[in-house]
């Protein structure tokens, strides 16, 4: 048995144009050193010379998720539950490890939207998806519909019940693109039981 990664190229390096530059190209050609992590019975070789990415999430901020700690909050809850989401809450991106995690950005090329290993490539399934997160990946998609063509502004008015004037404002800060994570924390996170139906629903 072989006891180093295959390091074969591609076949034809012209299909993907920006492998020259691409750390993948240094790493066929045997021009960095290698360590090997052996993680949940994976063997991941990493780029010794490049330091792991730092990982980054706005799940750091959120020690414990307040609208469930709630007692008072049956019918949000049932929301919840009912989408089938409810797994989402006990993910958490604050004890991601580095090395795999800089091992697969290192193999990824945007141009075919895979990873390009030393066994050869490989992608995220939905079926992946589904048993990392735990969430269904099958059924109506929790969207607004396909041909639902609202701006950011409408969307905000029409599924989260903000007036117009909060939703301008609160875009506004963003490049009307996208509002802030704290700013959904304070206008939902004290949703209980004693709150209209419609609001309830809008929390959730």
């Amino acid at each position: 048995k072989p006891t180093e990664p295959s390091r074969v190229g591609l076949i034809d390096p012209s299909l993907l144009t920006s492998f020259k530059t691409h750390i993948a190209a240094a790493i066929w050609n045997n021009q960095v050193i290698w360590f090997m992590v052996i993680n949940f019975n994976f063997v991941f070789l990493f780029n010794s010379e490049r330091e792991p990415l730092r990982c980054m999430s706005k799940t750091s901020t959120l020690r414990e998720w307040i609208w469930w700690g709630n007692p008072n909050n049956s019918i949000f809850k049932g929301y919840i539950q009912r989408s089938g989401l409810e797994h989402l809450i006990r993910c958490s991106y604050r004890n991601a490890d580095k090395i795999v995690v800089s091992t697969f950005v290192e193999m990824w090329h945007p141009e075919t939207n895979t990873f390009h290993m030393p066994f050869g490539e490989m992608t995220i399934t939905l079926d992946d998806v589904s048993s990392i997160l735990g969430i269904p990946v099958s059924g109506a998609a929790v969207a607004p519909l396909g041909d639902d063509n609202d701006t950011n502004f409408e969307l905000l008015v029409k599924y989260l019940g903000v007036t117009d004037e909060e939703a301008t404002e609160q875009l506004h800060k963003y490049s009307d693109e996208y509002v802030s994570l704290s700013w959904l924390r304070a206008r939902f996170s004290k949703v209980s039981d004693t709150d209209s139906e419609e609001y309830i629903m809008y929390s959730a």
